[in-house]
């Protein structure tokens, strides 16, 4: 694997019932984390990662309207 670090993370937070992929071509790790598991990531992930929430919107996506280019 080119990213053995974030393979085993993987596998660490999966191992905790938290759904969790390498996104893009990697080394990024997401977890699908909700309120009884966050607090579960960072300790899971270890010294040298960064560990983000962010919110997720409960309503899906949204069209939004885009000025015109001047």
């Amino acid at each position: 694997s080119a990213y053995p670090e974030s393979v085993a993370m993987v596998a660490r937070l999966r191992d905790l019932g938290i759904p969790t992929v390498i996104s893009g071509a990697g080394p990024t790790v997401l977890a699908l984390a909700d309120s009884s598991t966050q607090a579960l990531v960072a300790p899971a992930a270890g010294e040298g990662w960064l560990v983000h929430a962010v919110d997720v919107s409960a309503s899906g996506a949204r069209e939004m309207p885009v000025p015109p280019l001047d």
